[in-house]
């Protein structure tokens, strides 16, 4: 896992990873809510992530209780790709 605080004061989720063998075992979701427990113990009432439109990551993350709160298109620009979905809990 990896984050960082989104302008200076939220709680970013930048990545998770697991390889293939341990996916689909509930080892994502017991890493998510060890962090987001963490994040509340640390004060924070929020945290973030993101997964562009075309990942199957958006299907955890709304599982997990996460809600849309926006999205990021680069649109005719070098930086062109699918578009990506904010999400946050708490």
């Amino acid at each position: 896992m990896r984050y960082n605080l989104f302008r200076d004061n939220l709680p970013f989720l930048n990545l998770i990873y697991l390889n293939d063998a341990t996916q689909g075992k509930g080892f994502g979701k017991q890493a998510m809510q060890v962090w987001e427990n963490e994040m509340r113990e640390l004060g924070y009432k929020t945290v973030m992530t993101y997964t562009q439109v075309d990942e199957e990551a958006q299907y955890f993350y709304r599982k997990l209780g996460y809600v849309e709160k926006g999205s990021l298109m680069f649109d005719n620009t070098p930086c062109e790709q699918p578009m990506e979905i904010m999400m946050k809990v708490l």
